[in-house]
């Protein structure tokens, strides 16, 4: 069975679009492929190769931490748990990646400006 589905995009200009769909608006930034967006289903980045319908999207940022990550940020090494080591490895490569996303977005600006 077919579902239904609803999408609006609106350009704001410099990049910016506002997007209205069934599950809410969100909002996005970029150019033609790189682009960075947030709305009802989280934070997202995406890059692509115009005209192939190549592209790669991932979720940044997190979902919903459990309490106990949380409780004491300032753990030393010594006292975190592999889980928690992890869980800082994670959100360090996801930093990295909105960097050279936000790099990458910058050097297109610049070249084709």
């Amino acid at each position: 069975m077919g579902s239904f589905r609803f999408r609006k995009s609106i350009n704001l200009g410099g990049g910016v679009k506002l997007n209205v769909g069934k599950k809410g608006v969100g909002i996005s930034a970029g150019v033609k492929g790189a682009r960075v967006s947030a709305g009802p289903s989280g934070k997202r980045a995406t890059v692509s190769l115009p005209g192939t319908g190549l592209s790669y999207s991932k979720k940044i940022g997190g979902g919903k931490s459990s309490h106990s990550s949380r409780s004491n940020p300032t753990l030393n090494v010594d006292e975190m748990t592999s889980k928690q080591i992890e869980n800082r490895k994670k959100n360090l490569t996801i930093f990295k990646f909105i960097g050279i996303a936000f790099a990458l977005l910058i050097v297109i600006l610049i070249i084709f400006t």
